[in-house]
């Protein structure tokens, strides 16, 4: 299982249920490796699904993970509602790449599953009240590229694998 999110330089990820910052480089990047070959899941939370206004994104299945499954009845027939850990962890048998998107509470209750982190540093000190809750001291990093985006802002783009010191 794989995790993906964009983090500032304050460890924020989100203000208000929003993304609080617009970067298309960051959120191409996202699409690709998202996608994938076609065969790719997403696994969000409910609040995470609401800030997208509730659509799910094309080109991969769309699982929403909340403890109230019974509001499957509210979300279009592409969305998969799920409250049964187990379940989404057996997804990894049907997909190519399962990723883990969001939020803060989705990323900590995953993260003992999640064998690599994609993290986009976006260097910025914008007001944030939401953190990426996961210590990634046992993973390995490594950068892969650094970009400079439409709004002058520089994105360092990292891939964290889990190593043998894992806890």
């Amino acid at each position: 299982m794989k995790a993906i999110v964009c983090i500032n330089d304050l460890g924020g990820i989100g203000n208000v249920n929003q993304l609080p910052w617009k970067s298309k480089v960051e959120m191409d990047y996202f699409k690709k490796m998202t996608i994938g070959n076609g065969n790719n899941a997403v696994v969000m939370g409910r609040k995470t699904f609401d800030s997208m206004n509730q659509r799910p994104l094309k080109m991969r299945r769309n699982y929403v993970f909340t403890r109230d499954a019974s509001i499957s009845d509210l979300y279009d027939a592409d969305i998969v509602v799920e409250s049964n850990i187990d379940n989404i962890l057996l997804l990894d048998r049907v997909f190519d790449d399962v990723f883990i998107i969001g939020g803060a509470e989705i990323y900590r209750l995953f993260a003992p599953y999640i064998d690599t982190f994609y993290v986009t540093q976006i260097h910025n000190c914008v007001l944030c009240d939401t953190f990426f809750p996961v210590d990634l001291i046992y993973y390995k990093e490594e950068l892969l590229q650094e970009l400079v985006d439409e709004h002058m802002q520089l994105l360092s783009f990292y891939k964290y694998s889990r190593g043998i010191t894992s806890p």
